[in-house]
C-alpha cells in the first residue's frame, strides 16, 4: 500500500494518519505486505511517522520517489524498514502521469524559491529545479505518439521555469517550443506566480494555437498589508493591472484564482478589501480557503490568529460572492458554440459525455463513446455553477 502524500493543507495530514491507523491490524495479518508513505508528508514528518506507525515499512521523501522499487527489494530481502530523505534525487526523471484517457501531467520544475509565509512547499520540496527544455519537448512528442492529445505542465510556480537553467530560459520559450509538437492539440499549465508573468508568456498564450486561453492567477489576498505579511511580492494595484493587461491581450481568457481568508491578524476591513477586489476582478472561478496554519512556516509563528468562527464566516461570504459571479458569467455563455475536447462519460450520468472547453470549463452532452479524444463543437444550452449542459454540433478533429 503506497500513500503518495501532500502536506499543503492540514486536512491531508489527518486523512493519511487516519488511514495508516486503519492498516495496523491488516499489516499484522499480512506480514509479507508493505506500507509505504511517500511525498511531502513523508519528507516533513519522517521520524514521527516511523515512531507512531511501526507498520510503515518505507518512508520516501520528495526527492526519492524513483527509488521505490529498490526500497521494496531491500525490505523484502532484509525485513528492515527503509527511510530515504536525501535531497537532490532523480524525481524529475519520473514519467508523466495520466490525468485521463487523453491528458497527461508533465512536471517542468520542482521546488520553489518564493518562501511565502503560509506555504510549506520550499521546506519539503526544496529550491527551484527546472528540467532541460529539450527533455520536456521529447516527452511531449512521446506522449503524442502514445495517443495523448493534451498535456498539463506542472510546477509549484510554473512560470519561474528556467530561471535556474544556464543559459536562462523563459517559460514562454517552452510554450513556443511545445507549440511546434505535431499532434499536440492542447497545452495547459498551473500554477503561475503573478510576479513572473513575462510578456513572452502572455504572447504565447495569445499566439500559440495549442496553448489554451485559461490562466490560473493566484491572488491569495486583496489587502496590501496582508499580502506583505504573506510575503507576496505585489500589491493589489499591481495584481489588478496585470489582470487588466492579460484581458486586453487575450480578450476571451478565462481567469481563475486562489484566495485565503482569515490569515493571522487579518481584520474585518482587510477582508472587505479582498472581497471588493474579487468583485472588481470578476474571476471565472476560485479556489477559496480559510487559513490553516502549517507548522514549520513563518506564518505559524505570527500572533493574533483570527478565530475559527470568524475565518469560516469570511470564507462563506467570499464563496457566496464568487459563486454569484461565476453563475452570472456562465449564464452569459448559454447559446454559444464552443470547442470541447471529449474526456469520457459523465461521472453523474454515464449516458452523456463530458468534455473540457479551452477555458477549462466542463460541458456535458449526448454523443457516441467513439468521440472520446476528439475535438467537437458543443452548443451550450444550460449553465450551472460547475459547468454546462449542451448539444453536440459537430466534430472538429477525430480521436488519436
Amino acid at each position: 500500500v503506497v500513500f503518495n502524500t501532500c502536506c499543503v493543507r492540514e486536512n491531508a495530514d489527518v486523512k493519511v494518519y487516519g488511514r495508516l491507523g486503519e492498516l495496523k491490524e491488516h499489516r499484522k495479518k499480512n506480514p509479507k505486505g508493505m506500507v509505504v508513505v511517500a511525498g511531502c508528508l513523508a519528507q516533513k514528518d519522517a521520524e514521527s511517522l516511523r515512531q507512531r506507525f511501526p507498520q510503515v515499512d518505507i518512508v520516501l521523501g520528495t526527492h526519492n520517489l524513483k527509488t521505490l522499487p529498490d526500497a521494496v527489494e531491500n525490505v523484502a530481502a532484509t525485513g528492515r524498514p527503509e527511510l530515504r530523505l536525501k535531497w537532490g534525487g532523480a524525481d524529475l526523471e519520473l514519467s508523466a502521469s495520466r490525468r485521463g484517457l487523453i491528458t497527461a501531467s508533465v512536471p517542468v520544475s520542482m521546488g520553489c524559491d518564493e518562501f511565502c509565509t503560509f506555504c510549506i512547499v520550499p521546506f519539503v520540496r526544496g529550491r527551484l529545479k527546472s528540467r532541460p527544455l529539450e527533455n520536456i519537448v521529447k516527452e511531449a512528442e512521446h506522449l503524442v505518439k502514445r495517443g495523448y492529445r493534451e498535456i498539463m505542465l506542472l510546477g509549484q510556480n510554473v512560470n519561474t521555469y528556467g530561471f535556474d537553467l544556464s543559459p536562462r530560459v523563459d517559460f514562454g520559450d517552452l510554450l513556443y517550443a511545445l507549440g511546434g509538437v505535431q499532434g499536440l492539440q492542447r497545452i495547459r499549465f498551473t500554477s503561475p506566480h503573478p510576479k513572473d508573468f513575462s510578456v513572452k508568456v502572455l504572447e504565447a498564450v495569445r499566439d500559440v494555437p495549442s496553448v489554451v486561453e485559461h490562466i490560473h492567477l493566484p491572488l491569495q489576498s486583496g489587502d496590501d498589508e496582508v499580502l506583505r505579511r504573506m510575503r507576496r511580492p505585489y500589491n493589489r494595484s499591481e495584481y489588478f493591472d496585470l489582470l487588466t493587461r492579460i484581458r486586453e491581450m487575450i480578450p476571451d481568457i478565462s481567469v481563475t484564482t486562489d484566495v485565503i481568508v482569515g490569515f493571522p491578524t487579518e481584520t474585518e476591513e482587510q477582508f472587505e478589501n479582498t472581497l471588493e477586489l474579487v468583485r472588481r476582478a470578476r474571476f471565472d472561478n476560485a479556489y477559496m480557503f480559510a487559513y490553516s496554519a502549517r507548522q514549520g512556516t513563518a506564518a505559524a509563528k505570527l500572533p493574533d490568529e483570527v478565530g475559527e468562527e470568524a475565518r469560516y464566516q469570511r470564507l462563506y461570504k467570499l464563496i457566496q460572492t464568487q459563486n454569484a459571479i461565476t453563475q452570472e458569467k456562465h449564464d452569459q455563455q448559454v447559446g454559444r458554440s464552443i470547442e470541447v475536447m471529449v474526456e469520457g462519460p459523465s461521472k453523474k450520468d454515464p449516458s452523456r459525455l463530458t468534455g473540457r472547453a479551452r477555458s477549462n470549463k466542463l460541458a456535458h452532452f449526448v454523443g457516441s463513446p467513439d468521440l472520446i479524444g476528439s475535438l467537437v463543437h458543443v452548443r451550450l444550452t444550460e449553465a450551472y455553477l460547475f459547468g454546462f449542459q449542451g448539444e453536440l454540433v459537430g466534430e472538429l478533429a477525430a480521436a488519436g
